[in-house]
């Protein structure tokens, strides 16, 4: 029997890999199986409180978590195990299904959705609180991400209490909280990306890859259907990623064409730029175009301020004019704000 971690971590997928066609495992601590972890009437020895924006609302949930759960979890195999010199063809989706089918934290994540269901409603709005709240409250590890010898994803219930996750861990979760909403869900693995995202399944030609789920980045806030086109250190996504599918199935996301059409309009006002900005951001960037409107307006009302000018059109004028230098200098201001917050913005991480 080998067992084997295949997590995705930066700059260690081709060393695994390799180990992987060498036929070369390595040894894993004794572990009890998911399937066989207690499923108690969990106690409430923390309370942790998650943020995060909704529709360019803030929004904070807060949920009783259990210490002594996330243990069993930490200690739980993370370990693919297969026989043989290299595991089977599929193995990848018997190893995610392992940590989408672990027991023992169903009614947490059963809480949770309660929770956002009195956010957003039901339906598909409650799939684009889920995916909001994933993206937006548990924070990327940059930590692990630089520890590139960490060799474990974790399960759904430790990201949600670790409050923090890469690529893999938090994909896991929002599949595991979309799966619990009754959506088919599936994963985009990008091998020499080293990433990982979800996909959710939309109506027939609303897709992405040639494919009828919808790309749904996890690092950060990004809209449904919408790929990056670099990430942290000028990475890009390979454009065949494998698809690993799941047999249960579920709902599709019909709202698609409607956020498509809504993707389409933002693009025409905004600029494509848009679409991948933090609600901070697209806040000052939509208030920037208000006032570059008003402007424009300003502008033409002036065309007539030239030359000599009786004294109530001179009057007017200087109007006018105040209050093109007071929305010069509004609108300055706006740019320099935006201009820092998206200093700090380099892209999603991988």
């Amino acid at each position: 029997m080998r067992m084997v971690h295949f997590p995705f971590r930066l700059s260690i997928t081709f060393a695994l890999l390799l180990l992987f066609l060498q036929g070369c495992g390595t040894e894993d601590r004794e572990s009890d199986s998911p399937e066989t972890m207690r499923s108690p009437a969990l106690s409430t020895d923390l309370t942790v409180n998650y943020s995060f924006d909704f529709r360019q609302q803030p929004q904070s949930i807060s949920l009783p978590l259990d210490s002594t759960l996330r243990e069993e979890f930490r200690r739980a195999s993370h370990s693919y195990q297969y026989q043989g010199s290299r595991p089977p063809d599929g193995w990848r989706k018997e190893y995610y299904a392992m940590f989408l089918q672990a027991k023992g934290a169903d009614r947490i994540h059963q809480q949770l959705l309660s929770e956002l269901q009195g956010i957003a409603g039901g339906g598909d709005d409650l799939a684009e609180a889920i995916i909001a709240f994933v993206q937006g409250s548990i924070s990327y590890d940059w930590q692990t991400f630089h520890n590139i010898d960490q060799s474990t994803i974790r399960y759904p219930y430790e990201t949600l209490f670790d409050q923090t996750g890469v690529c893999a861990d938090k994909t896991v979760l929002m599949a595991q909280l979309l799966r619990s909403a009754g959506y088919d869900v599936v994963f985009f693995v990008f091998e020499r990306a080293n990433h990982m995202a979800l996909g959710l399944r939309v109506p027939a030609g609303m897709g992405d890859f040639r494919t009828d789920y919808a790309f749904v980045e996890t690092t950060q806030p990004t809209p449904i259907g919408v790929i990056p086109d670099n990430y942290v250190g000028g990475i890009k996504l390979d454009r065949r990623p494998e698809l690993i599918e799941f047999p249960e199935g579920g709902k599709t996301f019909e709202k698609m064409t409607a956020i498509k059409a809504e993707q389409k309009e933002w693009e025409k006002k905004y600029g494509k730029d848009y679409l991948f900005m933090s609600p901070d951001l697209r806040s000052l960037k939509e208030k920037m175009t208000v006032m570059q409107g008003e402007l424009d307006e300003l502008k033409k009302k002036m065309r007539g301020c030239r030359g000599t000018l009786p004294p109530a059109k001179f009057q007017e004028c200087q109007a006018l004019q105040q209050q093109q230098s007071q929305k010069v200098n509004e609108y300055n201001a706006l740019v320099q704000r935006f201009n820092e917050l998206g200093q700090a913005q380099t892209g999603p991480p991988a």
